[in-house]
């Protein structure tokens, strides 16, 4: 049901859907419609100033259209011309041409924000004034935005279930009846030749079945999240620039498995595109690749790229490791430990290079870039081989950096939670026994001497018993090996998915996989805790990150990312054993908690609003509406959110009374402002359907937006300017205190009198998908 065509004037972004929106949206008589005559008579006026150059008069016409010219200097007679040899030659007229685009942008970006018209991105520092106009484009376009999204998924879901039922029904009238009832006391078995070779099905055929099947995707993702991927990926196709600016927005977030390819391949190709401008990066460094592969057969001597001579190691390494590895255990049949081993035999003739590590780094790229036909080509494994040795040069922290990483962690755990590292260090020391196979790597790249010498020495001498307890009994090497495989050691598959999704979006720093250590090592608290010994010890850091839930890790993820505080993060783990709460430390007005479930919010409301709005002498030179500053002309906007959704908002009716006018320091007034009638009361918050929010430990909280609105004049209508905001809890939950389950106890409101700060300009984007607590920075004012 995501139908496509070639992108063209009309038709920007090439989804039907997509291009249907955006023609909404252009309608006669639309918010639009209001921007456009806005943005257009500001630039009628800077290019009035142009006119004086014959041949960038003419450029800039024909960039801007005969309309435009028409309806703004209908005195314009255009003279092409100018603009062709022998008057100018191709090369003059393609410099102008970037000349004349480059300062049509520019003006244009000035004239949105001097008239509020420019939609702030994420990172940008918000503007004080935006036009009425522009909000109501804003919320227009998402409006039709969503209803359009919605109408799509649900024509994919009753195509879907269409497809469904003609499959069921094809099944049903193709499905033989059985030789025999199958006995309840001898039930038919799949041991015999007979049954072999029947259409019984059999793990084999199943496994066959659920990863061979054309157009199947793997369980962590669906077509529904892939239309919303492959309408992401219209619209950066339309404008790739705008990559960081969405993979912000989806920050903590899992891709869809179409738009997960198109995120990992530009970040793996970011480094070349750097190096070579204006290329066509991809095909360069792929006949780059097949040129060096090429050379390398013929350098080893061998028929094919695919069966190099160090097969048989690799292809023995990938059978062990697909059997011992959890997340792999899912995969292991024999196409995917062929493209695996094949792949890895491919990188090897590139460049000579193989390492045990590679088939844990290679694994989420087989996921991600899954071939969707039953026989796997074989250019295929060269691009996945092409892909690893990208990952490996250009992404992934190299081993120093890695070496760094878990050191920072065990500096990181000793501030946060010192009795877990303490107790760490005191076990690791305990009943040692170890296995230097199984830290190689991570021991070659530190310390080669010292590996060397434990693989040297004899496996019972005294010598090699003290270098493997001092080597490898420290936390620390555990963390390196976390870290050096890419979590794909220890995490299950749907986590490992998540957690490189973040390391593309955020393009492979190093702090976010310390966070994801920290998350792991205090989701699993408890577990260290009972932990007595180094054997112990050793099984929680292999045997149990794999058993979280990813929901838990995702949670835990965004609450450190978020600067949450790492001791809430053991209480995040939903497995772990319930413990009685504390009992609560009597306080005064102490408010009653509510009997309503979490799913449905008690009514809420503000009142007895005050504010204090602090005008520096210096802002009001900036802005010289400030010195006529009118407190009638002030206006609350109260929005109600649980996580990221809005679930209402109210403005206020009455006007403000002052209470205190007073001129404060020499540079600034102060203004304070009583809404004494004004009552703001939310009922029916209905958040049954934002599961994902709930499992994200989202709050409800309130954001107060109180706006400044200039009255109109006879040239125009008036403008509304935001002078500042304040986002609060409008509930306490009590597992905040108790560690209980979040989702079986009920919200209690937070009664009383609250003093918040008031920070100046617009509300930022990102702050609705943060935790709903106001930042610590200086702002304009405050109100109770």
């Amino acid at each position: 049901m995501y139908k496509s065509k070639a992108p063209d004037a009309k038709h920007p972004f090439g989804a039907h859907w997509l291009d249907s929106c955006y023609q909404e949206t252009l309608l006669p008589g639309s918010h639009w419609d209001k921007i456009k005559e806005a943005l257009n008579n500001g630039l009628a006026q800077k290019v009035e100033k142009q006119l004086e150059h014959p041949e960038r008069k003419q450029m800039i016409f024909e960039l801007l259209g005969q309309d435009f010219g028409k309806r703004y200097f209908p005195d314009h007679n255009p003279d092409p011309g100018l603009l062709e040899p022998p008057a100018m030659s191709k090369t003059e007229k393609d410099k102008l041409m970037l000349e004349a685009q480059s300062w049509l942008q520019n003006q244009m970006y000035k004239i949105a924000n001097e008239a509020g018209c420019h939609r702030v991105l994420p990172g940008e520092e918000p503007s004080d004034t935006i036009h009425p106009d522009m909000v109501e484009f804003l919320e227009d376009t998402h409006r039709i935005f969503s209803t359009g999204l919605d109408r799509q998924l649900f024509l994919q879901e009753e195509d879907l279930a269409k497809n469904q039922k003609e499959t069921l029904q094809n099944k049903e009238a193709t499905t033989k009846p059985p030789s025999r009832m199958p006995s309840l006391f001898k039930p038919m078995t799949a041991s015999t030749e007979t049954t072999m070779s029947s259409d019984k099905p059999s793990t084999t055929n199943i496994k066959a079945s659920i990863h061979n099947l054309s157009g199947e995707p793997p369980t962590f993702w669906g077509p529904q999240s892939d239309v919303i991927g492959d309408s992401i990926i219209s619209i950066l196709h339309r404008d790739p620039r705008r990559f960081d600016e969405i993979a912000k927005r989806l920050h903590g977030r899992q891709l869809p498995g179409s738009l997960r390819k198109y995120m990992w391949l530009d970040v793996l190709f970011k480094a070349e595109r750097q190096k070579m401008k204006s290329v066509n990066v991809e095909k360069i460094v792929r006949e780059r690749f097949g040129r060096a592969v090429s050379r390398g057969v013929g350098e080893l001597r061998i028929k094919r790229a695919t069966h190099s001579p160090i097969n048989g190691l690799i292809e023995n390494a990938v059978i062990e490791t697909y059997e011992v590895t959890p997340s792999m255990m899912p995969f292991n049949y024999d196409a995917h430990l062929k493209e695996a081993s094949r792949s890895l035999n491919v990188l090897y003739v590139y460049n000579r290079s193989y390492e045990p590590y590679l088939i844990h780094w290679l694994f989420p790229l087989q996921l991600a870039f899954r071939e969707t036909q039953i026989q796997v080509s074989g250019e295929h494994m060269y691009e996945l081989a092409m892909y690893l040795d990208l990952l490996n040069t250009s992404c992934f922290p190299k081993w120093p950096e890695v070496f760094a990483i878990a050191e920072k962690v065990m500096t990181t755990l000793a501030q946060a939670d010192e009795e877990l590292h303490d107790h760490l260090k005191d076990i690791s020391q305990r009943n040692v026994d170890v296995s230097p196979k199984d830290f190689m790597v991570q021991l070659i790249h530190q310390e080669k001497t010292k590996a060397q010498a434990v693989l040297s020495t004899t496996p019972q001498s005294s010598k090699t018993k003290t270098l493997s307890k001092d080597l490898l009994s420290d936390p620390l090497i555990f963390l390196r090996k976390w870290v050096g495989e890419g979590f794909v050691g220890v995490l299950d598959t749907q986590a490992v998915i998540y957690v490189w999704d973040q390391c593309f979006m955020q393009g492979w720093p190093s702090s976010l996989l310390h966070d994801v250590c920290v998350t792991l090592l205090l989701l699993l608290r408890h577990k260290f805790m009972e932990a007595s010994d180094y054997h112990s010890m050793k099984e929680v850091f292999f045997r149990e990150p794999c058993k979280l839930y990813t929901a838990d890790l995702q949670r835990g993820f965004i609450h450190i990312q978020n600067k949450g505080s790492p001791e809430d993060l053991p209480y995040m783990n939903r497995q772990r054993p319930i413990t009685p709460a504390p009992t609560p430390v009597p306080k005064p007005k102490s408010p009653a908690p509510s009997t309503v479930s979490t799913v449905q919010l008690p009514p809420v409301g503000l009142k007895d609003i005050e504010l204090k709005i602090v005008i520096p002498a210096e802002a009001v030179e900036r802005e010289q509406w400030l010195s006529s500053f009118d407190i009638s002309n002030v206006q609350l906007h109260v929005s109600v959110y649980f996580g990221s959704e809005r679930l209402a908002y109210k403005w206020s009716q009455t006007e403000p009374a002052p209470l205190v006018v007073s001129a404060g320091t020499p540079s600034s007034k102060t203004h304070k402002i009583d809404f004494p009638d004004e009552v703001f009361v939310f009922d029916n918050l209905d958040v049954s359907q934002l599961d994902v929010e709930r499992e994200m430990g989202s709050y409800p909280y309130a954001i107060v937006r109180v706006d400044y609105s200039t009255p109109g004049t006879s040239t125009g209508s008036g403008i509304t300017r935001t002078l500042g905001w304040s986002k609060f809890k409008l509930f306490q939950h009590p597992s905040q205190t108790s560690r209980l389950s979040m989702t079986s106890q009920p919200w209690v409101m937070l009664d009383g009198d609250y003093f918040y700060t008031l920070h100046s300009g617009s509300v930022p984007e990102s702050i609705i998908n943060n935790l709903p607590r106001t930042p610590h920075s200086p702002g304009l004012g405050r109100y109770m």
